[in-house]
């Protein structure tokens, strides 16, 4: 009874959150059923572990754990370096046997594991391990991935810090596989050449909770981010800090990569203070496939949006209002997060009065801008659409629709052709027509957007009546006279001299036109 009520005493107060429905230790555990082994600066490895007789090395005591234990590890406050509790390795199949591993240091802050600037702490943690660490400070790790730790199993963390580790490449975290969960925790002035804090990249759950992770360093252009990358698995990233970053290259804090599917990142209620991005292609936060609610920015610049989208998201798309002169027009949308914060790299989808005209991507100043060529009647439109990279964004889009106002001349032209008219003395007029197509097409297509040529009865050949190409915008509408009686002949022409030459066309009209032929015969 008495080992029981210090344990729980223990983990009351060593747990910032032992009272969490997620505690590594679980109400149903039984006191009989934990093993527990004690560790101190002034202990002995030829002790018996116990609270009276605690080890002296990590090492020591990771290795009277077996894998069908609940094992607790109580390590009391001091600073834990040298070959006996660095380059350390659990290699247990708790997954097998239904055992776990829990970490436990001094409460108020004074349990240290240090790598002396020379090797990492936790060299390796097996895939079959579950592994917790609580009120433990990491710092001097060095190694080229996970410099404080390295976990292919589930790895919980809960009030530590990670300070002053360097790592070449993958963080003083780097989580290769199994679940991960980070929770009020603090990681400042890591440093190395690129993701200096935390590296999750496999398909498993990553949860990151109420920490801090500042003034972290790398030096590689390489680097999409100093701070904290997540890729490819699901994650919760919820009311963490990130303070004092800086990037240029994908995230000045925050990179979530590669989701897709099932695989969704939820970034809500975080709060970024003084981070900096100088790069073209990324933001203070870059991400994929991501649900984004409640996240602020104090006192952080971007040389582009402040957040950047790689696939769909929880969009605000607002479209802009518009006045539309001409067949020429330029569609715009403001796309940012629910807190209106800009994103660059949004697909958005324009529609006019529901029908789609295309899509544009978001610039740096969070607009999509898209040029659309086509005839609109004078009158009111709805401008709107939505965020989409694929048919469907599995996201729910808010949508601010705009108005477009058309109004310019739409004023109809026509002209007509005839054998026996003149292209040098004639005005088109039907009492004085011109003599060929091309003549007729091109006066009438400078002159109208809504143009008809009429044309008498009669046989049309030679190079001035073939290869007409008009890719302008509007309408078209060409009439013969009589059915059976007008004759455009291209005479098997070729157009273009040696391998060029190919067989001339009559017409060819641009996709912006609307075409409609009448009584011809081709």
């Amino acid at each position: 009874m008495l080992v029981s009520l210090i344990l729980l005493t223990i983990l009351s107060i060593g747990a910032a959150s032992a009272q969490d429905s997620d505690n590594i230790l679980s109400a149903d555990d039984s006191a009989g059923s934990i093993k527990e082994i004690y560790v101190s600066d002034t202990g002995e490895d030829t002790g018996s572990g116990s609270q009276a007789s605690p080890y002296a090395t990590l090492n020591k005591s990771i290795s009277e754990v077996n894998s069908s234990d609940n094992a607790v590890i109580h390590v009391g406050s001091g600073t834990y370096s040298g070959e006996s509790n660095t380059n350390l390795q659990i290699n247990l199949a708790h997954r097998n046997y239904n055992g776990s591993l829990t970490f436990i240091g001094d409460s108020n802050g004074g349990t240290i594991f240090d790598g002396d600037d020379s090797a990492p702490i936790f060299k390796s943690i097996s895939a079959d391990s579950i592994v917790t660490f609580i009120n433990i400070t990491f710092t001097h790790g060095r190694t080229d991935m996970g410099s404080a730790i390295r976990s292919s199993g589930d790895l919980t963390i809960d009030n530590c810090v990670f300070e002053e580790n360097y790592v070449t490449n993958l963080g003083a975290i780097y989580s290769e596989n199994g679940d991960l969960t980070i929770k009020n925790s603090k990681f400042s002035k890591n440093s190395g050449n690129q993701y200096v804090d935390l590296y999750f990249s496999h398909a498993g759950l990553v949860t990151l909770i109420n920490n801090i992770f500042e003034s972290g360093t790398a030096t590689s252009s390489w680097a999409d981010t100093p701070a904290v990358y997540v890729g490819t698995g699901k994650s919760v990233i919820r009311g963490n800090t990130f303070k004092n970053l800086t990037s240029s290259r994908s995230a000045a804090a925050l990179a979530v990569r590669y989701n897709n599917g099932d695989n969704i990142a939820n970034i809500t209620d975080n709060t970024f203070i003084n981070c900096t991005y100088t790069g073209s292609n990324g933001g203070i936060v870059f991400f994929q496939n991501s649900y984004l609610k409640g996240n602020k920015f104090i006192d952080c610049t971007s040389t582009t949006a402040t957040l950047y989208s790689v696939t769909d998201f929880n969009a605000k798309v607002a479209f802009e209002d518009v006045e539309i002169d001409g067949t020429q027009f330029v569609l715009k949308a403001n796309v940012t997060d629910d807190g209106d914060n800009t994103v660059q790299n949004a697909k958005v989808i324009f529609t006019i009065d529901g029908k789609s005209v295309g899509s544009a991507t978001s610039n740096a100043n969070g607009v999509a801008s898209l040029t659309v060529n086509k005839l609109l009647e004078n009158g009111e439109y709805t401008i709107s659409g939505t965020q989409a990279y694929s048919d469907v964004n599995p996201f729910e889009v808010t949508v601010v629709d705009g108005k477009a106002t058309v109004n310019f001349d739409h004023s109809p032209a026509e002209v007509w052709v005839s054998t026996e008219g003149n292209d040098t003395t004639g005005d088109g007029s039907e009492a004085n027509p011109f003599l060929t197509l091309k003549k007729a097409l091109d006066y009438g297509t400078a002159t109208s957007v809504d143009l008809t040529v009429h044309i008498k009865d009669g046989l049309y050949n030679g190079s001035e009546n073939r290869d007409l190409s008009y890719s302008n915008v509007g309408k078209i509408t060409i009439l013969g006279e009589s059915y059976g009686n007008v004759i455009i002949d291209a005479e098997h022409a070729k157009s273009g001299t040696g391998w060029w030459a190919s067989g001339s066309n009559i017409f060819t009209f641009g996709q912006n036109l609307e075409i409609k032929l009448v009584n011809l015969t081709l």
